[in-house]
């Protein structure tokens, strides 16, 4: 195995082809990272990515110079790209995504790092699987590599040479990298041999950096020094990317406290370093949330953050474990400890007030510590365990996560947040603990109390349960348009139900977002986006915020979407990312256009209607088009899109209203695909144009009449009489036709079918039951009831009545 210090930045580009699993315009970015200060060239491995345009960035400091397509290779299309990586480029994570000609691709990412990169070159699998064969690496250096599939576990093996006194850290980006959307077995362990071929120090997983493995050591005599990276469970079809840094950086477990005020100096003790704890000042900025801290000084920080917390109020710290409760002089506040003691409880007393909302979160185990944190309240005169409220773990939305798959597992969600409605006005007692009794120096917690605040997040409606990245892609083909459904997700504590309007931020030139109005009640309403004719190819990241039509209330708000990276077994996700907006971008035009003729008439409840879609294909296409609904109001159903083949040119969709259906007028569209799916239901939309039709008015109305269908018996091989009374809830534009659904097998309607005139308050129906109709009682028999108005039928199906067969008079009754 041979390396070399990557010129310029310049990697070599080229990876063994993993195995896909699912349909994606990426799959995956190679290399994936680079040193900050350095040019760069990747290449973006997937499918369809002709034309490509621009590469959309989510964070500050990377530019694109230049794309260029290359031939395919072995695993598919490729896009070189030349990106410039910022001497100030943040450290860490980057996702972005790839326009070409025909769709804005899925999330993925590429990280950056301090340090020089050094490229594996592995002639043969197995040329460094132990430490004599290790290959020699220098300081201070980031070594990009792969373990590879094969019949045997394949490790890495690296040596460096290290001064005795001197740190000695390693720390691996291999799940965090994410870089197979399917498949990719990420997990890693390292470990550090000494000189004399002694393990020093082995990790596989981590409180820090969950399953990617960190560790520091003194080096004990001056040396050479081995570093080990292996799989610490053997998978034979695994293929695992990872970026290694080994140095003498900094590498600290836990900072104390663990936040502060927002624009003031904090300082902080610095736990858990090779080199012992530290103490530093930083400079917090004034934007409350996460922020990334770099420990140590220049030089010796690490590659990767720890996080602290940034609030818009004053620190509160604990006293030592077993003293009397920190009084807390006012809220909001936030409140900061050390668990050092096994068994121990954080107290702290507070005064708050019946009938306000107070959030309370715990920052610990998300914040990288091994605590595993419990949180209670309880009147400062109740007896111990009369508590009010207790927390352990918490949900994706108790931390502001609305799009979560259910199966997607976060270290925050270790971390408790409640909404505390106290009973009483006075002092409370808080209490902070590990819900294990386990204690130690870097068992840090943060609690921050503050009111709980309004607030609706604009997320992208999920078509299913898996939260599959290309069924989330929000692009708009030049001169059309596209609609997607958008859900207003409540953020912790919220209390506001008001009529709400959507503003876009951030749209690209020449194109425009139409937006519905959510009346209260309503959460998941249609929102189309429209390019005009001369819009320029490009993507951005925008915003979609919601303004309360009420401008005297006051909404926290944004956009929020999370992908999922190496996802396995059907939606659990070894690694997601949280994005706080959304992306879009212009493509090529679609090859056809979709109109949907206006409704003439509206939709009762309990009744179904026939939209009329047209197909307007371009000169030179004409393949098929698979054509759906985009939303429906609540109540109202619709059918599985359906293919419009070759050559035709119209096609009918048809949508039902229940009973309950909401009543009023709702904008509706149609989504066309070209092709043909082959799941169905649209979830193959890779490789396919998609564009929508404009919107319509969708009126959903009263039914025009109530039946209630009187009980009746018919004997075998006799007619009789079934009647239904009719309520008028509006009038009728004319004859209608009646008929009756359900029948029981052996009973038909005898013919003419009868006809309802305005006004009638009765409709009688004829039934005839053969000699061997099932005898028995049948009570789901409706009246349909089909209404023409301004040339259009409406169907609609009302009351449901028992109809009774009885045996022959002629023939003796079954035993039963």
């Amino acid at each position: 195995m041979r390396f070399a210090l990557a010129l310029a930045g310049v990697l070599a580009a080229t990876a063994p082809a993993p195995a896909f699993h699912h349909p994606y315009y990426v799959q995956y970015v190679y290399p994936r990272g680079g040193q900050r200060g350095t040019t760069i060239e990747v290449v973006f491995h997937g499918a369809h990515l002709a034309s490509p345009r621009q590469v959309l960035f989510y964070r500050p400091g990377i530019e694109c110079l230049g794309l260029e397509s290359l031939p395919p290779g072995k695993d598919g299309e490729r896009v070189r790209a030349k990106l410039r990586v910022a001497a100030d480029c943040p450290l860490g994570e980057h996702p972005l995504r790839l326009l070409v000609g025909q769709a804005l691709s899925e999330a993925v990412t590429f990280w950056v790092g301090p340090f020089p990169v050094v490229n594996e070159h592995e002639a043969k699998l197995g040329d460094n699987d132990d430490p004599g064969r290790a290959e020699p690496v220098p300081l201070n250096v980031t070594v990009h590599g792969e373990l590879h599939p094969g019949d045997r576990t394949d490790r890495d093996c690296y040596r460096v040479t290290v001064k005795a006194g001197r740190r000695l850290s390693v720390e691996v980006e291999a799940v965090r990298l994410g870089t197979l959307h399917n498949g990719g077995e990420a997990d890693t362990c390292v470990r550090v041999l000494g000189p004399g071929g002694k393990e020093l120090a082995r990790c596989d997983d981590s409180p820090l950096l969950v399953q990617d493995p960190h560790l520091s050591v003194v080096a004990p005599a001056d040396g050479e020094y081995v570093v080990e990276v292996s799989q610490p469970t053997y998978y034979p079809s695994s293929h695992v990317f990872y970026r290694c840094h080994i140095g003498t950086f900094a590498r600290p477990a836990a900072v104390f406290p663990a936040g502060g005020k927002g624009g003031e100096p904090l300082a902080v003790r610095v736990i858990g370093d090779a080199a012992g704890d530290a103490k530093q000042t930083v400079k917090l900025p004034d934007a409350p949330g996460d922020f990334d801290f770099f420990a140590g000084a220049p030089g010796d920080q690490p590659p990767s953050a720890n996080r602290l917390r940034v609030s818009p109020y004053p620190n509160v710290l604990a006293g030592p474990s077993g003293a009397s409760p920190v009084v807390v002089p006012a809220l909001p506040a936030a409140l900061n400890g050390v668990i050092d003691t096994p068994g121990a409880v954080g107290r702290f007393k507070l005064r708050v007030e019946k009938g306000k909302a107070y959030k309370v979160a715990v920052f610990g185990r998300g914040l990288g510590h091994p605590i595993d944190p419990k949180v209670w309240l309880r009147p400062a005169d109740a007896p111990d365990g009369a508590n009010e409220v207790e927390a352990d773990d918490s949900t994706a939305a108790d931390h502001d996560l609305p799009v979560w798959n259910g199966r997607w597992k976060d270290k925050r969600f270790l971390d408790p947040v409640v909404i505390f409605r106290p009973k009483k006005t006075g002092e409370y007692l808080l209490g902070i603990e590990d819900t294990r009794g386990k204690a130690g120096p870097d068992y840090v917690y943060r609690v921050e109390v503050e009111p709980a605040r309004d607030g609706l997040r604009t997320i992208l409606a999920s078509p299913n349960v898996y939260n599959f990245q290309p069924l989330y892609r929000l692009d708009v083909p030049r001169g059309g348009r596209i609609t997607r459904n958008v859900t207003l997700a409540p953020i912790p504590g919220n209390a506001f139900s008001g009529e709400v309007e959507l503003e876009a931020v951030g749209l690209p030139r020449g194109v425009k977002a139409i937006t519905p109005r959510y009346r209260p009640g309503a959460t998941t309403l249609p929102v189309q986006f429209v390019a005009d004719a001369d819009a320029p190819f490009a993507a951005s990241a925008f915003e979609l915020r919601v303004r309360p039509v009420d401008r005297s209330r006051d909404l926290l708000t944004g956009s929020f979407h999370a992908v999922a990276l190496t996802d396995r077994r059907q939606g659990l996700a070894w690694r997601t990312v949280a994005l706080d907006k959304l992306a879009i971008g212009v493509t090529d035009p679609a090859p056809f256009r979709l109109e949907l003729e206006q409704p003439a008439v509206a939709l009762a409840r309990s009744g179904e209607l026939l939209l009329t879609a047209r197909v307007r294909r371009e000169p030179g296409y004409d393949g098929p088009i698979e054509i759906g609904v985009d939303w429906v109001p609540r109540g109202v159903e619709r059918e599985a899109p359906v293919v419009v083949p070759p050559g035709q040119g119209e096609v009918q969709l048809r949508i039902r209203a229940g009973a309950d259906a909401a009543v009023g007028s709702h904008g509706l569209s149609i989504t066309g695909m070209s092709g043909k799916s082959e799941v169905g239901n649209f979830l193959s939309p890779v490789g396919r144009f998609r564009t929508s039709s404009a919107f319509v008015d969708l009126t959903v109305s009263e039914p025009y009449l109530v039946a209630t269908v009187r009980r009746s018996a018919v004997e075998r091989g006799q007619r009789a009489e079934v009647v239904c009374d009719l309520t008028h809830a509006k009038p009728l534009p004319g004859p209608a036709t009646a008929t009756l659904r359900r029948l029981p097998a052996g009973v038909t309607l005898v013919e003419p079918l009868p006809t309802i005139r305005p006004g009638d308050k009765q409709v009688a129906f004829t039934v005839e039951a053969s000699r061997d109709a099932l005898v028995g009682q049948y009570k789901d028999v409706a009246c349909e009831v089909t209404v023409t108005e301004n040339g259009q039928s409406i169907r609609q199906q009302t009351g449901s009545g028992t109809l009774r067969v009885d045996p022959a008079r002629d023939t003796p009754a079954p035993k039963r």
